[in-house]
């Protein structure tokens, strides 16, 4: 590795793209003199704040109490190795820093900053995502290595990265913060000036892994959220869609794989889908109350008791956000760099409603942090004034900026942070060194960044890598799309009816966006143009899949399985005589008439299957967006049937024997019973208070 291939000095002006852009004509020399000033002593308080061991230092930074993170109780604790509320974060500011003021002590400090960071990877188990992990730790070392131009940061850099190769997939979670999302754009980035290939396959790998993680719904795909509970699947940057869409935009804008570009499309589909046009915003899905009643074991009984006692659950409230991590100023910057890579105006349209609902809001954000305050919104105004080419956005931007400064620089009252209380703390995401990073990328425009860090890309310039995995093709994604709720009605097609299976997978192929929606409603209207005897048995053949499909574009409330758990009594002391037995929203009871399976397993050519004396019935179980589906035998089937709507266990004795013949009600009673307490065992069943209903 040659380091001039890296080392570039901090000069050239570049835009979002890596592209040139104008230097920031809104402000004057002296008013950009004054901002990198007040940046200059932001850096100096934290230098002169700087807790020292031996060669390494860190920091004191104000945390959430994690015995108990929703008690909303400070901490104070030595800052760790991580980039989002860490040594690395406040080492990145302080490197940018120093290499643009010329000022020695910055980088000092930084580097120490760096040892520490380092010294504590030897004594935790580190995970590799970048607000949070290994990742973020290389990328500064990265940086440094194209500010100073040294090979030893380099190489440190290559270090921390080369265990990633081959265990891609054990980085936990999803997400910008903590998982693949925040680590694709960054091996990207790391990739060319490192010289290092590699770097650009793991990231390729990582984008395979989130396709194959991805949660397929009719109008989109999402992904699973870590350790909160949520009404659906979250939306947003730090945590949601829009953070993983961004990571495919630069995987495609990299590679130039149909299949990244189609992945990006569907997790922006699934966002827009929630979209509220009058409030140009994007609805936060945490059900913040839950998490917070269920945080700990002693809150956790807490609710269980006030539940047994006729309490209501902690049930979501539609509500929003509007910050870079949830909400439209961090949504808006996806669509920003979405529209500029693929030029879809329907991104554009996107971005110009989020950048003007996160400049109407301005004024009630009250905190200068990244993460959710002033700043991180201000980083969307700024974006969206040059790819959209709105001045006034960034004149707004710009003035609140100049006005801060002098209320909380020049006067000595100290920035608002981002933390609990909005007590002072010295952080990247949360405080200071992210304070100090915005106004530095203000008086310097060249300075990258941190919110969305993206690919230098030029569009004339071949982007295309040498690889030996299979591509990323878009017609297969679509495909697999259609035959994950529709897979065996596709195969039963192609035996029965091939022209409307032609039919369906060119709707499927040619549809754009995709929305297996609207693709139904050609399976459906080709369906009515059959007759007869294929029409009938179409129709069979086609109700599990259709009634599944239905599931999906109706969802069930995610919090739903917790507190069905929170209420659940427990068997050994259930009142069998004082409760309602029912299926839940969640699970639905499918029957056919015909053999389906067996006659596609068979591969034989007859003309229809088998007709089933008396039907086969399905269970269909959704929770958290995933769904499956059981095949029941007959005496599971006759009773879960008679408890579709909720009845007492005598009454469903009583359902159960007017389907039943030549078994008398005292023999038919602990067959019942043993059935209904399997099921609720399973959760199938649940079983509410009659007093309650």
């Amino acid at each position: 590795m040659t380091i001039s291939a890296i080392a570039s000095p901090p000069s050239p002006v570049t835009g979002a793209s890596g592209n040139p852009a104008l230097k920031n004509a809104l402000l004057s020399s002296s008013q950009s003199e004054r901002v990198l000033e007040a940046a200059t002593r932001v850096g100096q308080r934290l230098v002169d704040s700087a807790i020292w061991d031996d060669s390494r230092c860190s920091w004191i930074v104000s945390t959430n109490d994690r015995s108990d993170p929703w008690a909303r109780k400070r901490v104070q604790e030595v800052a760790g190795y991580e980039l989002y509320q860490g040594a690395t974060g406040i080492a990145l500011f302080l490197a940018e820093l120093g290499a643009r003021t010329g000022d020695g002590e910055f980088r000092r400090v930084a580097e120490g900053a760096l040892r520490h960071a380092e010294h504590c990877l030897t004594s935790e188990r580190p995970n590799y995502s970048f607000h949070s992990g290994v990742t973020g730790l290389a990328y500064a070392f990265g940086r440094c290595a194209q500010l100073f131009g040294q090979d030893a940061f380099a190489e440190r850099a290559l270090t921390l990265l080369k265990p990633l190769r081959g265990i891609e997939y054990e980085i936990p979670g999803i997400d910008v913060i903590a998982g693949p999302a925040g680590v694709i754009p960054v091996l990207l980035l790391l990739a060319e000036p490192l010289e290092e290939p590699e770097l650009k396959e793991c990231a390729i790998h990582l984008g395979l892994h989130l396709i194959r993680t991805r949660r397929q719904w009719p109008m989109g795909s999402s992904w699973p959220s870590v350790g909160a509970s949520a009404f659906r699947d979250l939306n947003g940057l730090a945590h949601g869609a829009a953070g993983v869409g961004a990571a495919f935009v630069e995987l495609y804008g990299v590679t130039g794989e149909s299949g990244f570009q189609f992945a990006a499309e569907q997790a922006f589909a699934y966002e827009q889908e929630s979209f509220d046009a009058t409030l140009a915003n994007w609805p936060d899905f945490r059900n913040s109350t839950l998490s917070e009643a269920i945080s700990n074991a002693d809150r956790r009984e807490a609710l269980k008791t006030a539940l047994s006692r006729g309490g209501e659950p902690p049930y979501y409230k539609l509500h929003f956000m509007n910050a870079w991590c949830h909400g439209a100023a961090g949504i808006g910057l996806t669509r920003l760099r979405a529209y500029e890579l693929l030029g879809n105006l329907t991104y554009r349209a996107e971005a110009e409603q989020a950048v003007e609902a996160t400049a109407r809001q301005a004024s009630i954000v009250h905190n200068y942090s990244l993460c959710h305050g002033m700043f991180g919104n201000d980083e969307t105004l700024i974006l969206g004034s040059r790819i959209l080419g709105n001045a006034s956005w960034e004149q707004s931007a710009v003035h609140r900026a100049l006005e801060s400064i002098e209320q909380y620089e020049f006067s000595g009252a100290g920035w608002p942070s981002g933390t609990i209380g909005a007590s002072s703390d010295p952080s990247l995401m949360l405080g200071d060194a992210g304070i100090g990073y915005y106004l530095l990328r203000l008086a310097h425009t060249d300075t990258p960044s941190i919110v969305l860090p993206v690919v230098p890309h030029t569009p004339s310039k071949s982007t295309a890598i040498t690889s030996s995995r299979p591509a990323v093709e878009e017609i297969a994604l679509r495909q697999s799309a259609w035959n994950w709720y529709f897979g065996r009605t596709q195969r039963i097609l192609r035996r029965l009816c091939p022209r409307v299976a032609d039919h369906v997978e060119e709707a499927v192929a040619s549809m754009d966006p995709l929305d297996l929606r609207v693709v139904k409603q050609v399976l459906d209207a080709a369906l009515r143009a059959e007759s007869g005897t294929i029409r009938n048995l179409l129709d069979d053949a086609l109700r599990l899949e259709q009634r599944r499909f239905q599931f999906f574009c109706n969802p069930p409330d995610f919090c739903e399985a917790t507190i069905h758990d929170l209420r659940r009594i427990p068997l050994a002391t259930l009142d069998w005589s004082a409760v309602l037995f029912s299926l839940p929203a969640s699970m639905a009871l499918v029957t056919e008439d015909y053999e389906w399976d067996a006659w596609l397993q068979s591969g034989t050519a007859l003309a229809a299957p088998a007709e089933s004396a008396k039907g086969i019935t399905y269970l269909i179980r959704v929770s958290l967006g995933n769904a499956t589906t059981r095949r029941l035998a007959p005496v599971a089937a006759v009773v879960l049937s008679a408890c579709q709507v909720p009845r007492t266990f005598e009454a469903a004795v009583d359902a159960v024997l007017s389907e039943t013949d030549g078994i008398s009600r005292e023999e038919l009673r602990p067959i019942v019973r043993d059935q209904i307490a399997r099921w609720y065992t399973e959760g199938v069943l649940i079983a509410e208070p009659i007093s309650r209903a």
